[in-house]
């Protein structure tokens, strides 16, 4: 995977972008049939995504990034996990749509978070 970010190097901007990139990496191992790459970029992502959010949490990057990933990870994980990324998700979501009501991909999250519920 990649290599362990320092503590030093370690800030939301670095690690929102992490995330980013390794849902991206996961969509590209769905395309190529890789389920087991597509779980473990998905889960890598939501570990950066939820520090980035712990060190920013005002910052809708950090958001935005987290529920992309906490949407996608619900398919990995048990019932119980799932029940409780569902409840993180929504309360992030909320909040990163009171910051920014016209971010087109947290609407298309939010739907997709009504769908599945």
């Amino acid at each position: 995977m990649f290599r362990e970010i320092s503590k030093k190097e370690k800030n939301s901007e670095t690690l929102w972008r992490l995330a980013k990139i390794e849902l991206i990496l996961s969509y590209i191992s769905i395309n190529k049939k890789d389920k087991e790459n597509d779980k473990k970029y998905v889960l890598e992502a939501l570990k950066h995504s939820k520090e980035a959010v712990d060190l920013s949490p005002e910052s809708i990057d950090c958001l935005k990034w987290y529920c992309a990933a906490a949407g996608r990870a619900t398919s990995f994980v048990d019932t119980k996990e799932r029940i409780r990324l569902g409840h993180q998700l929504k309360e992030s979501l909320e909040k990163a749509l009171s910051l920014s009501p016209k971010d087109h991909l947290l609407h298309h999250i939010h739907g997709r978070w009504c769908f599945e519920v």
